[in-house]
């Protein structure tokens, strides 16, 4: 892999993990990516007991299944209630629930310009009655 202008890239070198989360992440045969080399990858990622012994492989980067992860000097801890890109499944879930999320917005901004035009409306009309209540139309302000 190459990198462009602000991409971040990972690298299949370096040593193994003796516990890896290759063991339960298989690469999708599909995706943009070799599988060859995201099972290189993923071979080099640890998997952790944050609680076990050692609370961690001796990678530079691992990951635990409480959400906890270390990468070089950065660790940290991150939770989801579901998966949302790791796996086919996982992705087509998350994309229908954003989808899903995006319908929703979309009816509540089709909802607030109905209510926009239904006020210009309104204020265009009192506008015509206030101009043939008075002694001559209405002239828009000096910009």
């Amino acid at each position: 892999m190459t990198a462009g202008s602000g991409e971040l890239l990972v690298s299949a070198r370096g040593p193994r993990a003796a516990v890896s989360v290759a063991g339960r992440l298989v690469p999708d045969p599909a995706g943009p990516v070799a599988p060859e080399l995201v099972a290189a990858l993923l071979a080099r990622i640890g998997l952790a007991d944050p609680a076990g012994p050692g609370a961690g492989p001796v990678v530079a980067t691992w990951v635990a299944p409480d959400g906890s992860w270390v990468n070089g000097p950065l660790r940290g801890r991150h939770t989801v209630t579901a998966a949302r890109h790791i796996g086919a499944a996982a992705r087509a879930a998350h994309r229908a629930r954003r989808l899903r999320e995006i319908e929703t917005e979309l009816r509540e901004l089709r909802a607030a310009l109905q209510e926009r035009a239904r006020r210009r409306a309104q204020l265009a009309e009192r506008r015509t009655a206030i101009q043939h209540t008075t002694c001559g139309p209405l002239r828009d302000p000096p910009r």
